[in-house]
């Protein structure tokens, strides 16, 4: 038996059997000989396989011959042998192979827009033109997240369930991932991942996808506190100041590490009460900073009174920055 696969690139494989011998040709032409048992044995583990990423149509061209084992009759001249020759189509049909994807860390401050589009990366291993990609798909958002985009022409983003798809050409498709940007929730500092599935389609019957993480990096940022106060008294006399001050960041990530009161007029003392562990320094002209934990600064807060100068009657204005990490 005699099998040429048309075209050549075509391979051809099998499993040895005993009693059959498989020798190989030229242009990929195949012979098999032996017992017809073995030779039958030999075919039952035939495969074809075709050329990398090649679908369509191929063939495999058979011949067959049979042999007799002896004439007819002596002295009459006999047919030893007898060929058949028919053809084996082999279709192929389209398999999409995953693309490949690979993603770098984005990074940017708390309460601000992240760009993470341009750090990922895919690109299709099918590259003979009949795979496409034809999809990017972003999810796994924290909760509060705000998610923009500029949607480039040629391109369709849905949004379902917490998850962005981004269809249509492929390079609009890239085009609009990349102006992806995420700011978390207000004053959220913590790091998170977003979830990226890219899909390859091969011929518009095929899909396969390539799933991935990209981490997301958030810097945190200190938010300024408010701060006020007021103090009303006699002269010659102390006058308690009723200081009052807020983190605006709430969510037990920052807390207030000092508060420096300026403004003591000449001639004037500041008098508090420390019995907190707080450190309070006097910086000279009339300024003073307390540091300390949030709660020993606010006790000894609680103590500040200013005795201004003798006599004079008149407002004294302090100022009160504060500061926090």
């Amino acid at each position: 038996m005699v099998l040429v696969a048309n075209p050549a690139t075509l391979g051809l494989s099998w499993t040895d059997q005993p009693g059959a011998t498989v020798t190989s040709g030229a242009l990929g032409t195949y012979t098999i000989t032996g017992s017809e048992a073995a030779i039958r044995s030999v075919l039952g583990t035939l495969v074809a396989t075709p050329p990398s990423h090649v679908i369509g149509s191929f063939s495999i061209d058979v011949t067959v011959t049979s042999s007799e084992s002896s004439p007819s009759e002596p002295g009459e001249v006999a047919v030893l042998s007898a060929s058949t020759s028919f053809n084996i189509p082999v279709n192929v049909s389209a398999v999409a192979d995953p693309p490949t994807l690979s993603t770098v860390a984005a990074s940017g401050n708390e309460d601000t827009a992240i760009p993470f589009g341009t750090s990922i990366t895919y690109a299709l291993v099918d590259t003979d033109g009949s795979e496409v990609i034809s999809s990017v798909v972003l999810s796994g958002f924290p909760a509060g997240a705000a998610v923009t985009y500029v949607a480039a022409s040629g391109s369709t983003v849905s949004v379902v369930a917490g998850s962005w798809t981004i269809s249509g050409d492929q390079a609009a498709i890239r085009s609009t991932l990349d102006s992806f940007a995420v700011q978390a929730a207000a004053n959220a500092d913590g790091n998170f991942a977003i979830d990226v599935a890219v899909t390859s389609t091969d011929s518009g019957v095929s899909s396969a996808t390539t799933s991935g993480t990209i981490p997301i990096l958030v810097r945190a940022v200190a938010d300024a506190p408010t701060a006020s106060g007021s103090g009303t008294g006699a002269e010659d006399t102390a006058i308690p100041l009723i200081i009052a001050m807020a983190d605006t960041d709430t969510d037990g990530s920052q807390s207030i590490t000092a508060v420096t009161i300026n403004g003591v007029p000449p001639g004037g003392s500041l008098n508090w009460t420390n019995a907190s562990g707080a450190t309070v320094t006097n910086l000279g002209g009339g300024a003073y900073t307390i540091a300390g934990s949030e709660t020993a600064i606010r006790a000894v807060l609680g103590t500040v009174s200013l005795t201004p100068p003798l006599n004079p009657v008149s407002y004294t204005h302090l100022t009160l920055p504060t500061k926090r990490i």
